[in-house]
């Protein structure tokens, strides 16, 4: 009777979600019509576990569902880092399989139009399809985040709100059901019998919770920002790797070198580095020129992007107040968040990378030489 109530609640939960998400503001309905599917799908695999339990024991139509939501992540991640435009041309067939899989679903109602046997084998063939596929689309949207994780230190400073990890964490949760779901039909294949199926189905119930708490928790915050919602300011990202702004290596003409000269004189006179949301389209204001003119002359002269360039200037504050001896009367995270970092975890890495030390390294290595 618990796991019924557990089972009702998280339904319930999946039941908001699908409808908030479906309700969403006009300009972002593309991107959540996408996760309401994947609450709805989720939310149906909860009623048939409750419906199926002996203490209803009701006949349910089975319907497998277990490709939708590795697709609806997939559509999703594609629409919010607006690569709609560049979907590849295997999606067409990729609906097509949706509607033939469900079609088949459907027919299986109906009394009498395709055999048991065939039904089985069709079953089976439907299966071990959609696990490959999930497994194909997961691992797209992994190496997607991923490119897009390098992209937006172009634009902005400060990633934490916006790289889309915890969709990746999602992702990869997910290939690693797909993996354990198909290593157990191939078990119960080759041994008919199997004892791992239970251990499996349990583990996958427990991690399904998780997931609707921790897909519902990010895609809620996704939804009240809007720096997340338009990663890349007025512009679409880049379609390919030569149009990175980082591979640009033309040499910049003499009004772009004193326009860097510029942009210096105010990163430093303004201090603009503290600001912690600082993005690309912020300087391109204060100086008065495009974004993509920026980026040109960041990426020209530093060799580096946007994120590294800002955050460069943020360690050399942190390094000048410790200097000066402000940690004796401040934390690393205040010292931290006072130079425009927006976390203590983003901090530490961004000083261990540029610095190849830690701070209480660094303070120790002061504290020899002086």
């Amino acid at each position: 009777m618990q796991e019924i109530i557990i089972h009702s609640i998280f339904t319930g939960i999946c039941g908001f979600l699908f409808l908030y998400f479906l309700l969403a503001p006009k300009k972002q309905w593309i991107h959540y019509s996408f996760m309401s599917i994947f609450f709805l799908s989720l939310g149906l695999g909860f009623s048939e576990h409750i419906l199926a339990s002996e203490e209803f024991q009701f006949d349910l139509v089975h319907i497998d569902l277990l490709f939708l939501p590795p697709i609806a992540l997939f559509y999703y991640a594609m629409f919010i880092t607006r690569r709609y435009s560049t979907l590849p041309n295997y999606h067409y067939a990729l609906v097509l399989l949706v509607i033939i899989e469900l079609t088949f679903n459907i027919s299986t109602w109906l009394p009498g139009l395709i055999s048991e046997v065939m039904i089985g084998l069709l079953s089976e063939v439907f299966n071990f399809s959609s696990i490959v596929l999930s497994i194909v689309l997961l691992v797209i949207v992994v190496k997607k985040i991923k490119r897009h994780h390098e992209e937006i230190k172009n634009y902005f400073s400060s990633i934490e709100d916006i790289n889309l990890n915890w969709l990746k964490i999602i992702a990869l949760i997910f290939i690693l059901f797909n993996v354990m779901w198909l290593v157990d039909d191939s078990f119960i294949y080759i041994f008919s019998d199997n004892l791992v199926s239970p251990i499996i189905a349990e583990i996958s119930i427990i991690f399904s919770y998780f997931i609707v708490v921790w897909v519902g928790y990010h895609a809620l915050n996704q939804l009240g920002s809007t720096t997340s919602m338009v990663l890349y300011g007025n512009n679409d990202p880049p379609k390919s790797e030569d149009e990175l702004p980082l591979r640009v290596v033309r040499n910049l003409t003499e009004g772009e070198e004193l326009l860097f000269a510029q942009l210096i004189q105010k990163v430093k006179s303004d201090e603009l580095y503290k600001k912690t949301n600082l993005s690309l389209k912020d300087i391109s204001e204060f100086l008065d020129v495009s974004d993509k003119i920026v980026s040109k002359i960041i990426n020209v002269k530093t060799s580096d992007n946007f994120y590294n360039f800002i955050n460069h200037y943020r360690i050399e504050h942190f390094k000048e107040r410790i200097k000066a001896g402000d940690s004796r009367h401040m934390t690393f995270e205040a010292l931290a968040l006072e130079s425009g970092f927006k976390s203590k975890s983003t901090f530490y890495g961004v000083f261990k990378r540029m610095e190849d030390k830690t701070p209480k390294e660094f303070i120790h290595s002061i504290s020899k030489n002086d």
